[in-house]
């Protein structure tokens, strides 16, 4: 069986998707319910822009982001390693122990609660996870994340795990290319060979190579749902309800500030009975030097003008803010409904029906449970083509809501 590739983990810190060597920025577009409309009436043609939509919640909607994080980080990823042994043939002590000692010691080097829960989270929130694995039996493990815009699923494996093409035009693309070939190709790029390979084939071959194919046993795939050839952001449907939230936030914080804003006008005296046009009492550059000092003294919310006309006074209207208050509670109670989450996740209040706030976390656990399904699948299909294909891995079905009972279930069993 072919290994991961075994790499110098000194270059290991190299393999970002930047270069910070080099100074960059980043714009983000502001995007609108009328955007999201759009991209829905023609998912599969807009898919890059619906999973810009979903980074820019991701971004702006707190939200969004605890609601993604709850899930991804609800999984403790505790395991058990089984190893099928052959005793028909007899049984090597000392063969077996290596086997199992070298099994436990590279899965003991994943840190599989960081990886994994980034993995669910960016599955959640892009519709899709790819990873390219570097692995180094003595130093380490690391997942590379790949950008979905240049990953597409060409098939699935005979164990059911996805298989993935790069398109090799991701390295034509602003220094990209130094990732392959180093800075000013110096030759000290830290990207696979597999990457190199597939690039220097496209460019010399033509566009029908443009997609190359990754090593399978190399890769990793997770779908947030089952739809490979269209993976949208898990809460797509949530998306203008979101919206419509932030814009409703921004109304109340915007109608508050105006209601606290004051306004101070300066009358510039004029002389009695002068019978001149614009004849004042005292000179306009006075009356400029004054203003100047009134408005360094006076607060943000207060704006000042002078003007030789009588002025109304205008006020504005103190709304009930406990009703602004209601209102934006009732947005956010039926965004959580409709989603199917307790509201708790963002609130971190406390409910006052435990047993329903429990069926509702059970109900959360389960999707959460559902990608450690996926995941557990994955690791078994790692193990099989990179180490050894005797291992039986399992991760426990067991959250950070459901250790206690779970640890007093597996107590209650070996007692009994």
């Amino acid at each position: 069986r072919q290994r991961a590739q075994i790499i110098n983990y000194a270059q290991l810190k190299d393999i970002m998707l930047q270069n910070v060597s080099k100074s960059s920025t980043k714009t983000f577009t502001q995007y609108t319910k009328a955007n999201i409309i759009n991209y829905l009436k023609s998912p599969y043609t807009n898919l890059d822009n619906i999973r810009a939509v979903s980074q820019f919640l991701y971004r702006v909607s707190m939200i969004y982001k605890k609601i993604i994080e709850y899930t991804a980080q609800m999984p403790l990823f505790y395991y058990n390693i089984s190893y099928k042994y052959d005793l028909s043939k007899g049984l090597q002590l000392d063969a077996f122990n290596k086997v199992y000692y070298d099994l436990c010691a590279r899965m003991q080097v994943i840190d599989f609660k960081k990886e994994f829960s980034q993995i669910i989270a960016t599955a959640l929130r892009d519709g899709i996870y790819n990873g390219f694995i570097y692995d180094n039996e003595e130093d380490g493990f690391m997942i590379q994340p790949l950008d979905p815009k240049y990953c597409k699923v060409s098939g699935i494996s005979q164990e059911g795990q996805y298989i993935i093409k790069f398109n090799a035009s991701y390295f034509d693309n602003g220094n990209n290319k130094e990732y392959l070939y180093g800075a000013n190709e110096d030759g000290e790029g830290t990207w696979d060979q597999v990457f190199i390979d597939g690039y220097e084939t496209y460019k010399n071959d033509g566009r029908d190579f443009m997609w190359f194919e990754l090593p399978p046993e190399r890769t990793i795939c997770i779908l947030a749902g089952d739809d490979y050839e269209m993976p949208l952001p898990y809460y797509v449907n949530l998306f203008i309800s979101l919206l419509d939230l932030i814009d409703l936030e921004q109304i109340i914080a915007d109608k508050t500030e105006l209601e606290n804003y004051v306004l101070l006008v300066s009358k510039i005296p004029l002389i009695e009975n002068s019978g001149e046009v614009d004849d004042f009492a005292v000179s306009l550059d006075m009356v400029r030097a004054t203003q100047s000092l009134i408005n360094e003294a006076v607060p943000s919310l207060v704006g000042t003008a002078f003007t030789p006309c009588d002025l109304d006074v205008v006020t504005f209207t103190k709304s009930d803010q406990a009703d602004n208050t209601d209102k934006l509670a009732q947005s956010m109670s039926n965004l959580f409904s409709n989603m199917g989450v307790t509201e708790l996740v963002v609130s971190g209040g406390h409910s006052t029906n435990a047993t329903g706030l429990r069926h509702s976390i059970q109900v959360d656990e389960a999707m959460a449970l559902r990608f450690v399904d996926k995941l557990e699948s994955w690791v078994n299909y790692y193990i099989k083509y990179n180490i050894t294909e005797n291992a039986i891995f399992k991760f426990h079905p067991i959250t950070y809501f459901s250790q206690k009972e779970y640890i007093e279930g597996l107590a209650a069993a070996m007692a009994s």
